[in-house]
C-alpha cells in the first residue's frame, strides 16, 4: 500500500501533566497541511486534555515510579542498577488510524535538575509502546497489578534516529526525533530508553510542567479522498453489484447504508477494490450505497452511489392466478389475481394482454395492472390467453408468464325461450337480448317480448333489474320444481320495455309439461307459462304475515284449484311486502313452481308492493 500513498498532513498532539501534577496546561493543537483535511478528520481532533508522563524503574517495591513529579529520570534514579525509563502518554481520542500514519516528529526537552552528573552524555532512543498503560505504572506492572510482559514496558521497535543528552543543562535543551514508518501504534505513547541504564552518572532530566516544556508528538498520515461514483453493475430480486472509482492512500474500502453513521454492509473489502456485490436484499426495493476509503480506525469521505431498485419477482403461476382452472370454462368471465399484492418486496405492477394468441411480443406500451384483481372476459367461444409482464418501481422489467388456455364454450345461441323445453338438463346455452321481467337476490325472469315465454335464470354473482336486456349464457337444469337456466355469464346490454302480464284464471297458472325434460303442474291445464310475468284476480281466501320476510296470501277465483294446504286458490308470495288480509285483490308476478305437500302447483312471486290491487 505504500505505492498509494501521496500527500502529507501534520498533526500535533501534546501530553500535558504527569498525574498528580500541580498545574493542568490547556492542551495546544498545531495544523500544518500539504493536502485538505477532509471534515470527518477536522471535526474530532482537538484541544484535548492532559495526558501523562510516568517514570518507571527497576529494583524498587510495588508503587515505585515519579508519577507525583514534575519531570521525568531517564537512565538511572537514585543509585547504580536501578534503571530507569519515560513513558509519554498522548491523547487518542480522534487520532487517525494506525497504518493511516507515515511518520512522525517526537520532541523532548532535557531539562536541568540539581545533582545530575554535569559531565557525562548519554544517547536516547525512542520506542512504540504497544499496550494501554496508567498513572500507577511501574517497571514490573503496566498499572500497578499486571506485568507488562516485558520488565520495562512493552514497546516496539525503535523509531528512526537518536539523540544526546549532554550534561546537567542550565537551561532546557530540546531534543527531536523525526522518523518515517508505516503501520506502527501511537495511540499509547512512547517509551524513552538509553543504552546506559544503571548508571548514576548517566541520570538525566526529561522536563514536564514546572521544568518545562512538555512532549509533543507529530504524525504524518496521507489523505483520503472520496471514491467517485459509478453506474452499478447486475441487478437481481435479490443483489445488486456496486461499483466505485479507486482511490489513493486506503488500506481498503467499506459501503455503508447511509451517507454519515449507518451501517458497514460490506465489511472490510482489500485496497484496490471497486466492486462488491451486495446480497440478501428484498425484490422491488430502493438502495442507495456510500463507499468510503479507510485505514484502520480512519475512514475517508463517503460518495454515493447511484440510488437502486431491486427486480421485482417474476411472474410465475405462484404468483398470478386465475379463479378458474385452464381448460373449458362455461363462463366467459376470469378473474385474475397477484398472489401477495404489489409494492415493496413483490412487483410493483404488470403489463398485461388478454388475447387469443398463445404468445405475446411486447411493446412495453401495453396497460398496467397494479392493484386488486383483473377482471377478464372472453368475447367469443375459444381459448383466450393471459399474457403479463413484470416491472420494478423504476420500471425495469423482469419476466413474462402467458397463462391459458382458458377455453370458453358458451353453447349455441337459442332463438326462442321455447326450444329449451326440449333440451337435456346439463346443456349450455346462450340467449341473447332477452328483458328481465322480474329480479331477486339470487334469481331473475327473462321473457319473449312476444310473451311466448319466460324461464329463471339462477345466478347471485350478477347484478341485473326489471327493464334490463341482457345476454345469458348458462346450462340447463331444475331449480326447486322448476326449469331453470342456471348462469355463467350475464352480460347487460342495454334496457326495454317490460312485457305486459298475461291475465288467467288460478287454474291455467302454471298450465302442462311441454316435455318430458320440463315439467309442469301435477294438474296442469292449458298451455305451459311457468316463467312468464302473469296476473290472477279472486278472492283472499288466506293470508299469513308469520315471517316478515317471507309474507304470502292465496288468490281464489272459483276455479276449483287446492294445493293440499287446505286453503282455496293460487298462493301469491310477497316476501316482506304485507298481503291484503280479505276482499278482493288482483296480483301480478311471475308463475313459478312449487310442491308444498305431493302436488306441484303454480305460485305467483310478486315484484313489489305495486303488484297487489286490492277492491
Amino acid at each position: 500500500m505504500e505505492s498509494k500513498r501521496s500527500g502529507l498532513c501534520t498533526r500535533v498532539f501534546r501530553s500535558l501533566r504527569f498525574v498528580g501534577a500541580r498545574m493542568a496546561p490547556v492542551v495546544v493543537v498545531l495544523l500544518l497541511c500539504a493536502l485538505t483535511v477532509q471534515p470527518v478528520l477536522a471535526a474530532t481532533w482537538g484541544p484535548y486534555n492532559a495526558s501523562s508522563i510516568r517514570s518507571i524503574y527497576a529494583n524498587s517495591t510495588a508503587g515505585d515510579g515519579s508519577g507525583g513529579a514534575s519531570y521525568g529520570r531517564i537512565g538511572a534514579f537514585t543509585t547504580t542498577a536501578v534503571y530507569s525509563r519515560v513513558l509519554v502518554g498522548f491523547p487518542t481520542t480522534g487520532m487517525p488510524g494506525p497504518a493511516l500514519i507515515t511518520g512522525g516528529t517526537f520532541t523532548a526537552w532535557h531539562g536541568t535538575y540539581s545533582n545530575y552528573s554535569s559531565t557525562v552524555t548519554i544517547t536516547v532512543s525512542i520506542f512504540p509502546i504497544t499496550r494501554s498503560w496508567t498513572s500507577a505504572a511501574t517497571w514490573l506492572t503496566y498499572d500497578g497489578t499486571n506485568n507488562w510482559t516485558t520488565p520495562g514496558g512493552q514497546k516496539g521497535s525503535a523509531l528512526n534516529g537518536t539523540q544526546t543528552f549532554e550534561g546537567n543543562p542550565t537551561a532546557q535543551v530540546q531534543k527531536t526525533w523525526t522518523w518515517t514508518a508505516t503501520g506502527v501504534d501511537y495511540r499509547y505513547g512512547i517509551e524513552m530508553q538509553t543504552g546506559s541504564e544503571g548508571a548514576i552518572q548517566s541520570r538525566k532530566c526529561v522536563a514536564y510542567g514546572a521544568e518545562g516544556n512538555p512532549p509533543t508528538l507529530t504524525l504524518t498520515f496521507n489523505a483520503l479522498s472520496a471514491p467517485g461514483s459509478a453506474a452499478v453493475g447486475a441487478v437481481t430480486t435479490s443483489s445488486i453489484v456496486w461499483n466505485w472509482g479507486d482511490i489513493a492512500n486506503e488500506d481498503g474500502f467499506r459501503v455503508y447504508d447511509a451517507s454519515s453513521g449507518g451501517t458497514n454492509k460490506s465489511g472490510n473489502l482489500a485496497a484496490g477494490t471497486v466492486s462488491w456485490t451486495e446480497t440478501g436484499l428484498s425484490p422491488n426495493t430502493s438502495y442507495t450505497r456510500y463507499p468510503c476509503g479507510y485505514s484502520f480506525n480512519y475512514e475517508g469521505p463517503r460518495t454515493a452511489l447511484p440510488t437502486t431498485v431491486t427486480l421485482s419477482v417474476p411472474p410465475s403461476t405462484s404468483t398470478v392466478t386465475c379463479d378458474k382452472p385452464t381448460g373449458p370454462s362455461q363462463s366467459p368471465h376470469f378473474t385474475f389475481t397477484a398472489v401477495g399484492g404489489f409494492g415493496a418486496g413483490k412487483v410493483q405492477y404488470y403489463r398485461y394482454v388478454w388475447d387469443q394468441s398463445p404468445t405475446h411480443t411486447w411493446t412495453d406500451s401495453e396497460p398496467q395492472w397494479s392493484s386488486g384483481t383483473l377482471p377478464c372476459t372472453a368475447t367469443s367461444d375459444g381459448d383466450w390467453y393471459l399474457h403479463v409482464k413484470g416491472y420494478n418501481s423504476a420500471d425495469v422489467a423482469n419476466g413474462t408468464l402467458d397463462l391459458g388456455p382458458y377455453s370458453y364454450e358458451a353453447g349455441p345461441v337459442i332463438d326462442k325461450i321455447g326450444l329449451l323445453w326440449s333440451m337435456a338438463d346439463g346443456t349450455n346455452v346462450r340467449l341473447e337480448g332477452k328483458p328481465v321481467t322480474a329480479a331477486m337476490s339470487d334469481a331473475f325472469y327473462v321473457e319473449e317480448t312476444d310473451r311466448s315465454a319466460g324461464i329463471k335464470v339462477v345466478s347471485n354473482a350478477h347484478v341485473v333489474v326489471k327493464g334490463d336486456l341482457v345476454n345469458v349464457a348458462g346450462t340447463l337444469g331444475v331449480s326447486g320444481s322448476e326449469r331453470a337456466l342456471f348462469a355463467t355469464s350475464v352480460t347487460p346490454v342495454g334496457t326495454a320495455s317490460v312485457p305486459k302480464p298475461l291475465a288467467m284464471g288460478c287454474d291455467k297458472a302454471g298450465g302442462m309439461s311441454p316435455s318430458a325434460a320440463t315439467p309442469g303442474t301435477t294438474d296442469g291445464r292449458g298451455l305451459y307459462n311457468v316463467g312468464l310475468l302473469a296476473r290472477v284476480c279472486g278472492s283472499v281466501s288466506y293470508s299469513n304475515t308469520d315471517d316478515p320476510q317471507d309474507m304470502y296470501f292465496y288468490v281464489d277465483d272459483g276455479s276449483g284449484v287446492w294445493d293440499g294446504s287446505g286453503h282455496a286458490g293460487v298462493m301469491v308470495r310477497c316476501g316482506s311486502v304485507t298481503p291484503p288480509a280479505s276482499g278482493f285483490a288482483a296480483a301480478t308476478g311471475v308463475v313459478s313452481l312449487e310442491t308444498p305437500v305431493t302436488k306441484t302447483v303454480a305460485v305467483l312471486i310478486i315484484r313489489d308492493s305495486d303488484d297487489i290491487k286490492t277492491f
